[in-house]
Parts: structure tokens; sequence; C-alpha cells
């Protein structure tokens, strides 16, 4: 059990993160989080912002300082470098059983 005192060790490429891949932005990274309409509705960015916000703050501790800035809705899946959007499935789906399902967009 960690300590509120006990900073996290930061990633490690090809340890404890991977190398390349999908999921990957290089360190000093500015990434616009768009959330996608009819998904989201302007009633659900302050809540993603908040989240985004508490990620955003973790970018100095874990050594990335990749930041993250929400930008808010958009129509339109965003694909430039350095945009994710936020796409928001079915609530509840009887044959897979989610609750809900988020996917993004690099």
């Amino acid at each position: 059990m960690f300590s509120s005192n006990t900073a996290p060790a930061p990633c490690v490429i090809g340890h404890t993160a991977a190398p390349f891949g999908f999921w990957t932005w290089p360190a000093n990274a500015n990434v616009n989080v768009y959330l996608r309409e009819p998904d989201f509705a302007a009633a659900d960015v302050a809540a993603v912002k908040i989240s985004v916000r508490n990620w955003d703050e973790s970018a100095r501790e874990n050594g990335s300082n990749v930041h993250l800035r929400v930008q808010g809705l958009t129509h339109e899946t965003r694909t430039a470098s350095g945009d994710l959007t936020l796409i928001r499935g079915n609530v509840y789906n009887q044959k897979l059983r989610h609750l809900a399902l988020l996917e993004a967009t690099v």
C-alpha cells in the first residue's frame, strides 16, 4: 500500500509502458479531448473536464508531461495528430452486458 507521501515511479518504456502503439504520445505532447455528440451532451462536458484535469495533473508525476485539454463537443470524430475523440456506446447491451462502453480514437 502506498502512503499519501509516496509518489509513483515514472513509466519505463518497454517495462511499464509500451514503446509504440495505438495509445502513445511523445513526451511533452498536448492532446485535445473532444466528446462526440449525440453520445455526450453539453451537461457531460463539466464532468469529463474534472476527470481529464485529474489525469492531466499526473503528467508531472509520471514523467510523461503529456497534457490533456477538453475542447468540448464535436459532431465528427477528430483524427488530427494530438486529437482524442471520446465516443460512448450503448449503456446496456443484452448480449454483452456492459453498463457503459467508451471508445477513443487517437
